[in-house]
């Protein structure tokens, strides 16, 4: 059970954040640059499709954070991804979700 739970969590981190970052904010992208729109969504899907063909030759490399992490890469030239990219990665996104800090009295 927890293999299968790291197992989600880095599919979920690596790839499946990235791409509805990338999938909700095609507008925002396009106002940096003007190539991209909702049709360069293709070019998202092929990039994924390349790293699960890689993956499927190399099945260790999926633990490799360096490879994992860097499947998005080509589109950090996209300045609003690259930003989130930073908040979300990089820089420590810190919440407080886990526990209330009230008091009940």
């Amino acid at each position: 059970m927890v293999a299968l739970t790291r197992t989600c969590a880095i599919f979920h981190f690596s790839i499946v954040m990235p791409h509805r970052y990338i999938a909700g904010s095609c507008d925002e992208l396009s106002e940096d640059d003007d190539k991209w729109g909702v049709s360069s969504m293709a070019l998202v899907a092929d990039t994924i499709d390349n790293a699960m063909t890689e993956l499927i030759k190399d099945p260790s490399k999926f633990l490799d954070r360096q490879f994992m992490m860097k499947i998005f890469d080509d589109y950090k030239y996209l300045k609003p991804f690259d930003e989130w990219w930073e908040y979300s990665f990089v820089d420590g996104h810190k919440t407080n979700l886990v526990g209330n800090t009230k008091k009940i009295d």
